[in-house]
């Protein structure tokens, strides 16, 4: 199959102000190959991507952050075309570094990204073309980020407060960034420390949030704990999962069904430990638990039919420890329809049509220097391994996502020849096979 390949410096343009233009330049590089983009953005500097997000154009948004000059909070946009363009928050005097590490669109196409500069947490809005609309300060540091169909926002992330101990922080922000409320979470254990994980809302709009609560330190136990408020703020259930007296919990995924039922998946720690999934109704009493090697813990999401897709890894006790993964899935009952083993790790996500894709990345034969590359594999609905296809253009993958056009997503970054991360991103066309992507 025959490669087509060109070269593009792209001059990206920021408006900062109403009075004030913004020009920054960085390297876009565009390579495609039938069935694959590959989609390089590199600063000059290091650059660290996050989560993706998607809107109803094609378009996509990758929040980032950057260390070139003074060090950037952006977002990365990218049309259905892949024309990038780089959304920067203008640093203030005294102000530099930063990073985005969640970020949302409403139905207008205005922007909502979370995360810290060196002044701290920060929410910020921008235009669809990239001009800030506001800014606010978060108390905190932010984790994600939520879009309502009011255009409401939420930004969820956690506060220190000292010696070792902190709360959840979650505060709801109007379309034009005024605070609306402000509520705090902490454990049911005094002195320990928290962490937040996620947060999603329902089909109400009302926010679901998921992390760590009870932390003590130099002690292993934890609690996995899941919280519900309605719109304004007032706690309408709080769940603590405690796998067992002598279990760190890591919670790894949140989502939630047609049903308003929530799904929180996670695996026990520090060391090699098993997976587990928490199904919660609407009110928020516990429907199952599942647990072992095929009970998710690494990522969880719903296919069409409103079944559970689960994914975890099992590591390898011996050398070289490369160990392997399984994708399980379940009806919304909690019965087993079928597991699958895969090569490893990963994002695990469901096409329109029930195809089952995971997403990540796994160990290189040809080293280079992290020794990963990118992996997709695709299941079956009804569970048969289809193919695993690596991609060396990238070695640590950081999220995927399907754009609106079915599309798959696949962002995260590589290490180059000057020893600096760019940000890597595989767009595989909707119906994409391995012969297709050389």
């Amino acid at each position: 199959m025959t490669s087509h390949k060109f070269h593009a410096l792209t001059t990206l343009l920021f408006t900062i102000t109403a009075s004030l233009l913004f020009v920054a330049r960085a390297a876009a590089q565009t390579t495609t190959a039938s069935s694959l983009t590959v989609l390089h953005f590199a600063s000059g500097g290091d650059d660290t991507p996050s989560r993706i997000a998607t809107d109803a154009a094609g378009s996509f948004y990758i929040a980032a952050g950057s260390n070139i000059g003074r060090g950037f909070f952006e977002v990365l946009k990218y049309s259905s075309q892949n024309k990038p363009t780089v959304i920067r928050h203008p640093n203030q005097l005294g102000e530099f570094g930063g990073r985005a590490v969640d970020a949302k669109v409403d139905k207008t196409g205005n922007i909502y990204a979370v995360g810290s500069t060196t002044f701290g947490g920060l929410v910020a809005s921008f235009t669809p073309a990239g001009a800030q609309r506001w800014t606010a300060r978060f108390n905190g540091t932010p984790v994600a980020v939520a879009v309502d169909a009011a255009d409401n926002i939420y930004a969820a992330g956690t506060r220190e407060t000292g010696n070792f101990q902190g709360e959840w922080v979650i505060i709801k922000y109007s379309n034009s960034g005024l605070t609306l409320w402000e509520q705090h979470h902490t454990g049911t254990v005094a002195h320990s420390d928290v962490h937040l994980t996620d947060i999603r809302l329902d089909s109400a709009g009302n926010p679901v949030l998921l992390g760590i609560t009870n932390m003590l330190v130099g002690f292993f136990p934890s609690t996995m704990t899941t919280l519900k408020l309605d719109s304004h703020g007032n706690t309408l259930w709080v769940d603590d999962f405690d796998p067992g007296p002598h279990f760190q919990v890591n919670p790894r995924g949140l989502v939630l069904d047609r049903s308003d039922s929530v799904y929180a998946t996670g695996a026990t720690g520090p060391f090699s430990g098993f997976g587990f999934t928490v199904k919660y109704d609407v009110n928020g009493n516990r429907q199952f638990l599942l647990s072992g090697n095929e009970s998710g813990g690494a990522s969880v999401a719903i296919d069409p039919a409103g079944d559970i897709l689960l994914l975890g890894a099992i590591d390898a006790p011996l050398p070289p420890f490369s160990g392997f993964s399984i994708v399980s899935k379940y009806h919304p009952n909690g019965v087993k329809v079928w597991t699958t083993r895969i090569p490893a790790p990963g994002k695990v996500l469901s096409d329109t049509t029930g195809n089952v894709f995971v997403a990540g990345s796994m160990p290189n034969s040809n080293f280079n220097p992290t020794g990963e590359q990118y992996f997709v594999s695709k299941l079956s609905a009804t569970g048969t391994l289809l193919f695993t296809k690596s991609f060396p253009q990238g070695q640590d993958v950081s999220d995927a996502a399907f754009d609106s056009l079915g599309n798959l997503l696949v962002t995260g970054s590589l290490i180059n020849s000057l020893g600096n991360h760019e940000i890597v991103t595989l767009k595989l066309t909707k119906g994409f096979t391995p012969a297709s992507t050389q």
